[in-house]
Order: structure tokens, then sequence, then C-alpha cells
């Protein structure tokens, strides 16, 4: 593995408490969890179990911009307890840096997934 390949692949912390860290990809220098939507559900239902709080944030192409342009916009997504890929172009680039998301999560699915989780 090269070394600006090794650069791309990061491991992140979870949110505080969380028991143990999730692997990312960074694209661009922002570091995507490897989640898919179920494990992404369950993960962010035990942290509020766990009252670790958090939030969640799905960066697609034009957040990516921003994240690499912006200096605020940039903090606030680093500061987000879980960064999920929403956006295709996303998930291909992944692929290529050899450490794949496992799907595309869109934010609007998350709207109606996760309230729905939360109720069972």
């Amino acid at each position: 593995m090269t070394e600006e390949r090794s650069e791309a692949i990061a491991s992140f912390p979870s949110p505080a408490g969380a028991r143990e860290p999730h692997e990312t990809t960074s694209i661009m220098g922002l570091p995507f969890h490897r989640l898919d939507h179920p494990t992404l559900i369950r993960v962010f239902q035990e942290g509020v179990r766990e009252r670790n709080g958090g939030w969640i944030v799905t960066p697609n192409l034009d957040i990516l911009r921003q994240f690499t342009k912006c200096p605020e916009s940039r903090k606030l997504i680093l500061e987000a307890s879980h960064r999920i890929a929403d956006g295709q172009p996303i998930v291909w680039a992944s692929r290529l840096a050899g450490r794949p998301v496992p799907e595309r999560v869109p934010g609007s699915d998350l709207v109606l997934s996760m309230p729905e989780a939360a109720a069972q």
C-alpha cells in the first residue's frame, strides 16, 4: 500500500464512551465512517441509550466541496459523531481509495428510518 493511500485510510473514534472506533475512509481529507444504514441506526441508538449524544452528517459532493473550501464548514463537519456518504460519487471514490464505504446512506432516508427505529 502506498504512503498516499495509507493516509487516505484512517481510524476515527466514535462518540465519547463508545466501545470501539469505527473505521473511516478519507476522501479529500474528510473521514467518512464505514457504516451501512442498519449499522448506523444501531450504533446511533446505542449512543443515545448510553447518553453519549452525537449527530450525523451525510456529505454529498456539494458538502464535500464546502468542506474543502470553508473552514467553518470543515470544523462543523468534523465535529459530527457520524459522517456517512450521501452521494454515489463518494462511494465510487472510496472504492478507488481501496477502502470502500459499504453503501450510500441518503440523509433523506434517515429522516424516515431513524424515528421508525426509535419507536420500536
